[in-house]
């Protein structure tokens, strides 16, 4: 089912789950494109959902969701060595967890509008925070123009096992290896715009958001 998000410029936003073969190629499509072009590879295999932004018939921007309680690990806690606190939050709320990624965009609009379906995923399915890692330029643009909070973990990149995970095309050198390295970073659904809840549950939701600062400290 298609969503109209909003419009820019050049015309109407809509978003979709990329649920079809030919849907998940395309999204897949414009993420390995944009991520060959900054980081000289690409994933090899899609997350478990798949959000992408349509303009005109075009894909315009992707994100993607892996829900933890359907994996051994994610790649949150592959790519990272998690302080004792950070993986106790992780075990005690796995049901609760997704990772976000595949954050590829043409347009700070389709990147909104993905995050803004993401949000509603998330929401649908029991979701209460988002974890992810990125850089600190990344965040910092999600922040200021998506309207996202996020808390930084206490989590050290183990770069052998960034560089070793099979679901790169080749070893993702350019993502991990920089100045800019990404960070680990969680964020609580409920707090963003467009969640629509009241105000006792935006109260359960800042105490959410004070256990996962608790668990980074």
């Amino acid at each position: 089912m298609k969503f109209c998000y909003s419009r820019d410029n050049a015309g109407e936003i809509s978003v979709t789950l990329a649920s079809s073969a030919l849907d998940v190629q395309r999204a897949m499509s414009l993420n390995g494109r944009i991520y060959e072009r900054l980081y000289e590879t690409h994933w090899a295999i899609p997350p478990d959902c798949f959000v992408m932004a349509e303009l005109k018939g075009v894909v315009v921007a992707t994100a993607g969701l892996l829900f933890a309680i359907n994996h051994d690990v994610i790649p949150s806690e592959r790519y990272f060595q998690l302080g004792f606190s950070v993986a106790r939050f992780f075990a005690e709320e796995r049901t609760r967890i997704a990772e976000v990624g595949r954050l590829t965009s043409t347009t700070t609009e389709g990147l909104k509008a993905v995050l803004n379906r993401v949000v509603l995923e998330c929401r649908k399915r029991g979701i209460g925070y988002l974890v992810g890692w990125t850089s600190a330029a990344v965040r910092e643009h999600l922040e200021r123009n998506c309207g996202f909070t996020f808390q930084k973990l206490d989590a050290k990149l183990n770069l052998a096992r960034a560089l070793a995970d099979n679901s790169w095309v080749i070893k993702p050198s350019g993502f991990f290896v920089r100045d800019d390295a990404p960070e680990l970073l969680m964020s609580v659904i409920p707090l963003h715009p467009g969640s629509r809840i009241d105000e006792d549950r935006r109260i359960s939701a800042e105490d959410r958001l004070s256990r996962v600062r608790e668990a980074a400290e």
